[in-house]
């Protein structure tokens, strides 16, 4: 009786490890981002360089055959220019694969397919290659902005991934003179680290083990962390602004505080233009 119930026992822990080891694994995210860089540079021309790197850990199938296996970059190739400065995977072992020529393919954007006014647009689509469990991403890229595109500098950067990321760096490098206005949205202020090089000025965040942004429709816009900058002026800095600091539901307060008494649709929107002229005469 005794070695029936010694040997039941050894069976439940052995299922007991099995589930707790399952379950450790399904707890695991499907990967990490090591390393995300974005680098914005507001040339003193008024062209714009946009630097891209990320290093992705692969730790799934999924993370590969659903996720992380191609990476698609859109763009406009009649005012800006795609360069590709490395991209290649780093297998479990260390064997480098780099991505070789036919991994990188220029297509249509869907949402384009219907609409002659955006047939203009490009989407290269990377491929990479060599991609196992343990495998880490590598890819580099510049995108550059010929002047007129961008009337000024306007970041809105995302700063959570629908994975993990251990270190993200964020930098706005722009001409010293210029006032560079920013703030976040769902997280913390940080402040910027800043260096001066010459004529220039560069403005740094750094993250570190930033949780993953959940995947679900219809989120809040201020749960989902960002981080602005612009050095955008006068009308356009005023909506600019509005739009960075003020919450939905602290507009819609104003508003309604605005307005109350108000019915005239044109009495109404006076209203809302006096505040906004007021405000920025008080700056």
């Amino acid at each position: 009786m005794k070695q029936i119930i010694h040997t039941d026992m050894k069976k439940y822990t052995a299922i007991l490890l099995g589930l707790l080891a399952t379950f450790a694994l399904q707890a695991q995210p499907e990967a990490i981002f090591n390393k995300l860089i974005k680098h914005y540079t507001w040339n003193m021309d008024g062209s714009m360089t946009y630097h891209y790197r990320k290093e992705v850990k692969l730790n799934t199938h999924m993370a590969f055959n659903q996720l992380y296996g191609e990476t698609f970059i859109i763009y406009n190739k009649e005012f800006q220019t795609l360069k590709i400065n490395e991209c290649y995977t780093r297998q479990a072992d260390g064997t480098i694969v780099k991505a070789p020529d036919n991994a990188f393919n220029e297509v249509l954007p869907a949402f384009a397919a219907d609409a002659p006014a955006y047939n203009h647009l490009t989407e290269m689509v990377i491929t990479h290659t060599g991609l196992e469990i343990g495998a880490t991403i590598y890819l580099d890229y510049t995108l550059t902005t010929e002047v007129g595109f961008y009337p000024f500098l306007d970041v809105a950067e995302t700063l959570e991934e629908h994975a993990p990321v251990t270190d993200c760096e964020i930098s706005v490098t722009l001409a010293a003179d210029e006032k560079l206005t920013y703030g976040f949205s769902g997280i913390k202020s940080e402040e910027p680290a800043m260096r001066n090089d010459r004529d220039m000025i560069t403005y740094t965040w750094q993250f570190h083990n930033l949780p993953a942004l959940p995947l679900e429709s219809h989120t809040a816009s201020e749960a989902v962390p960002m981080l602005f900058a612009s050095n955008a002026g006068g009308e356009n800095g005023i909506a600019w602004l509005s739009a960075m600091k003020v919450r939905p539901a602290d507009c819609a307060s104003l508003v309604d505080k605005l307005l109350q008494g108000i019915t005239l649709p044109e009495e109404r929107a006076n209203a809302i233009q006096r505040f906004v002229v007021l405000a920025e005469r008080r700056k």
